[in-house]
């Protein structure tokens, strides 16, 4: 995708949301869901996210996707019982306007606690301290917190457990060689003791069958999220007209 197709995409809101269920674990049932930004053109081609998102950061036009993730997710959610989670990197929280606009649209939302701020764990985040402390507002709200991709890489544990998240999400890489890497499973399990330890609950991501699911529950992770339950799907497939 060229820069000026992109823009063309934001400025005519062709921007739209998919959702991913995540299904709890010890219920069986869908209790969350994450929000996916997808380009829907008027063609009806969808764009997925890997076309523009690293070019959007280049030209440094990410916040207006951000806004219209959080706006969508908002209105979309307003009045189901479910939590979203919505994803941000720590260059959005250090971003005054965007982050003026995020508290502005939660304060009028009736549950932020059901808004879930999802943050990549990477070697991006070069101050902790100052991640926490743009957090504060946010959790003041109600909101909670959830670590994207733990454990693909750069984790800090000591870190992590400063920001004291409410739920860690296991990185795919680990979780989809389950059942046959000793070692991925022995870090999952780590993991686990470190997350329960913390207070905060597991996701697994990228659970793509079931052999790998029993794995999961096995390590007793609590909640799943994964292509053997559901791609991410449009608004209107997953609730109609809710």
């Amino acid at each position: 995708m060229t820069l000026g197709k992109l823009r063309d995409a934001i400025q005519n809101s062709y921007l739209v949301n998919f959702y991913q269920p995540i299904i709890n674990n010890h219920t069986g049932n869908f209790e969350k869901y994450e929000a996916l930004v997808r380009i829907q053109l008027p063609s009806g081609e969808m764009i997925p996210p890997l076309s523009f998102l690293t070019l959007a950061k280049q030209a440094k036009i990410y916040s207006f996707i951000s806004r219209s993730v959080v706006q969508h997710a908002l209105d979309h959610f307003r009045n189901l019982p479910y939590q979203v989670s919505i994803n941000f990197t720590p260059e959005d929280l250090l971003d005054k306007k965007l982050k003026h606009f995020l508290l502005n649209s939660l304060s009028n939302f009736e549950h932020p606690e059901r808004i879930v701020l999802e943050i990549t764990e990477s070697e991006s985040i070069q101050n902790y301290e100052e991640i926490k402390e743009n957090l504060k507002p946010f959790l003041a709200l109600g909101c909670q917190l959830a670590i994207d991709d733990f454990g693909s890489g750069y984790s800090n544990f000591a870190h992590i457990f400063a920001l004291r998240p409410h739920f860690i999400k296991i990185d795919g890489s680990l979780i989809k060689n389950l059942d046959k890497d000793e070692t991925a499973y022995a870090v999952v399990k780590a993991i686990c003791q470190f997350a329960r330890e913390l207070g905060a609950k597991t996701v697994a991501e990228y659970v793509h069958n079931e052999i790998i699911w029993y794995k999961v529950k096995e390590l007793k992770i609590d909640y799943s999220q994964g292509f053997f339950f559901s791609p991410p799907v449009p608004y209107d497939k997953i609730f109609g007209k809710e």
